[in-house]
């Protein structure tokens, strides 16, 4: 992934996480998918 994807990817997160505290939601957990590590 490039640095501009990588970029790109974390602020899309940031936005979806922010509609999501707008909307009343209180939880919201992330984490990976491991698939790289095979």
């Amino acid at each position: 992934m490039s640095r501009d994807g990588a970029v790109r990817a974390i602020e899309v997160g940031i936005a979806v996480a922010c509609g999501l505290a707008r909307a009343g939601v209180r939880l919201l957990a992330s984490g990976e998918m491991g698939i790289g590590n095979a």
